[in-house]
């Protein structure tokens, strides 16, 4: 198959039939947890001694380690009330994924609300303006279509990184608004082109940047584009090793290229990640990052003809009866995709007649 991840026939029904939830509450602790996530450098106005705590908090934001990044902002808050950026990492923390729209209601609100509240305790232009860009991803968001906002956030990303050129992180955030705002009917990928842009040139000084490399793998998650993401993949998930989503993001690029056997090592490192993460935070669950990582694995399997081993990874997604993390499209599609998968690939169209679509 050309492009592995295109949902089509019995795949695309069944994904179709899921329903969204909010994400549901998990008893986790009230800090992020330990391990490496690479390093940011994020110049703040609060207390001295959130400086460390807020940098790291935004490198666990760049590997899309949600439940991390609320818990990390949020101990921020607890201890410097009136630091309007982590108020900002709240906000922008609450899309479980910002290249994967739909979210819910709640989260978009109290993205929203988040944002206003960092914007009305700034005390430097910079931060405001930080916050105000921010504004423009949840403003309206139960009236004005998400392609409307992500364009208006990405306008005033731009705005925000040509207003402060030595402001790194402004451009990187600017890149990924450029991928939020993508239309994936152009075939030209001008947007894709200009944050992969964007982003290689400041890989060349920050080469440990966990944004870097994530947003390079999205930037170039597309056929014609693959190759040019080969160095991101390589190298992301040394740079990021505790974020699940850091081993599972190069098989993106390795799946496209027919690195298969990467693809596996790739996603059983991200499932080993996942599973750690659970028995950590929630025991007798499973993460909602797994399954999208079994996906991938699943799928590379039947490409090496390995049918024995994709189907031992479909009754794991199967046996599944228990998430932490929240609900996400990559979660709901990592669990319906590989068994429907399992029957185009080899083509046994009459173990078609008795499946039925995943609910």
């Amino acid at each position: 198959m050309k492009n592995p991840f295109v949902l089509i026939a019995m795949v695309a029904v069944c994904s179709a039939q899921l329903l969204w939830a909010s994400p549901e509450a998990a008893a986790q602790p009230a800090q992020s947890g330990p391990g490496q996530y690479g390093t940011v450098h994020f110049p703040i106005s609060c207390r001295p001694g959130s400086q460390a705590q807020f940098e790291r908090a935004v490198a666990i934001l760049h590997s899309f380690f949600y439940p991390e990044s609320v818990k990390a902002f949020e101990a921020i808050i607890a201890a410097d009330p009136d630091c309007a950026m982590a108020y900002w990492g709240m906000a922008i923390s609450q899309r479980p994924n910002p290249l994967v729209p739909p979210w819910t209601t709640e989260n978009l609100k109290r993205g929203l609300d988040a944002s206003v509240k960092g914007k009305a305790l700034a005390t430097t232009e910079r931060e405001r303006d930080w916050l105000m860009a921010l504004e423009q991803a949840y403003a309206g968001y139960d009236s004005v279509p998400t392609t409307t906002r992500s364009e208006r956030y990405e306008q005033a990303m731009e705005r925000l990184a040509r207003k402060y050129p030595d402001d790194k992180e402004a451009a990187i955030f600017y890149a990924l608004a450029l991928l939020e705002a993508v239309d994936h009917g152009d075939k030209t990928y001008a947007r894709q082109i200009k944050a992969g842009a964007i982003l290689d040139a400041i890989d060349r000084t920050q080469p440990n940047h966990p944004g870097l490399a994530h947003y390079i793998i999205h930037a170039y998650d597309f056929e014609p584009l693959a190759p040019r993401g080969v160095g991101a993949a390589d190298k992301y998930a040394k740079v990021a090793p505790a974020a699940p989503h850091a081993q599972h993001m190069p098989s993106h690029i390795y799946s496209i290229l027919g690195r298969w056997e990467d693809s596996i090592r790739s996603n059983q490192a991200a499932v080993k990640a996942s599973r750690e993460y659970a028995a950590r935070n929630a025991p007798g669950t499973t993460f909602s990052q797994e399954p999208h990582a079994q996906d991938f694995m699943a799928y590379a399997y039947l490409q090496l003809g390995q049918n024995r081993e994709a189907s031992r990874v479909i009754d794991e997604l199967a046996a599944i009866t228990k998430f932490s993390g929240g609900r996400t499209y990559g979660r709901d599609t990592g669990q319906a995709a590989p068994a429907s998968r399992f029957v185009l690939e080899r083509a046994a169209w009459s173990e078609a007649q008795s499946r039925s679509c995943r609910r």
